[in-house]
């Protein structure tokens, strides 16, 4: 199998080893995004405020407010500082992914012992205990895994940058804009959606890209076509067309399945003619 093609920029993966949504820039662009900010607000003002909150004892609930919004805004600065250069590590040492806990844990245990010197100085009788911290801090970094899991896979993939808005599809060295990455449309075979990411299959593998299926059509429309709602297939990648039940399938030049809308099988078919004719 292809490794994942990450379009120049350095791939995240999770601790299974499944690949991000995102790449390490994208996140690095989203992580400060109002939609962002705004979940970990509220979900700091949900904890602070929970009758079942004993992490912070008898800590009150001004305190717990402030120590919440306090462990956000540590979180928004130390977690893409930690992302950007685990980037530059990772580059230099030839890696072309990087494990999403060798980010989240550092950020997450820096992220609680800040809070937890900020609580001792709030509540002057606490006293640090190494058992009580080490709990802590194992509780912190299990709640910013949960916490930073979350964000990836369901706030920030929705999270549309305004320059990716009104994209100019055309880009010099012939290679054309597709969400936030700059891809050669000569070496895309095909193209599928998938929910609000496109996945492209190229020369050199496959990637996942946040980009809306329209928009990737039409940036790569001059090489190929749409020939179902969801696939696109280059023009070089044409097949030929067989009905499968009641389906129509394409089978392409490298071999893979392609759903074709029957509305669009005469247009294939003629392009498909044109490819053979001399």
């Amino acid at each position: 199998m292809k490794p994942e093609d990450s379009g120049g920029h350095m791939a995240l993966c999770f601790v299974n080893g499944s690949p991000c949504p995102l790449t390490v820039r994208e996140l690095v662009d989203r992580i400060r995004h109002r939609a962002v900010a705004a979940t970990l607000i509220i979900l700091a003002l949900l904890l602070a405020t929970s009758a079942g909150n004993q992490a912070l004892g008898q800590v009150p609930i001004w305190a717990r407010l402030l120590l919440n919004g306090f462990s956000v805004a540590v979180f928004l600065v130390i977690f893409p500082a930690f992302l950007s250069e685990a980037e530059k590590f990772a580059a230099l040492r030839g890696w072309r992914r990087v494990y999403e806990p060798l980010v989240t844990v550092p950020t997450a245990l820096l992220v609680t012992l800040a809070s937890e010197a900020l609580a001792v100085f709030l509540v002057g009788d606490r006293v640090l205990v190494q058992r009580d911290l080490a709990l802590k801090l194992a509780i912190g970094v299990l709640f910013w895994e949960v916490v930073v899991n979350i964000l990836m896979i369901y706030v920030m993939p929705v999270i549309v940058p305004e320059a990716a808005q009104a994209p100019e599809w055309q880009v010099a060295n012939g290679q054309v804009s597709i969400g936030s990455r700059l891809v050669d449309p000569t070496t895309v075979l095909r193209a599928e959606s998938d929910d609000h990411f496109m996945v492209l299959h190229t020369l050199s593998g496959t990637s996942r890209i946040l980009c809306r299926f329209r928009d990737a059509e039409a940036a790569l429309e001059p090489h190929g076509m749409a020939v179902h709602r969801s696939h696109w297939v280059a023009y070089s990648e044409f097949g030929p067309v067989a009905r499968k039940g009641r389906s129509l399938i394409m089978k392409t030049r490298a071999g893979d399945a392609v759903p074709v809308a029957r509305e669009r099988r005469a247009a294939v078919e003629a392009a498909l003619e044109g490819r053979r004719a001399p």
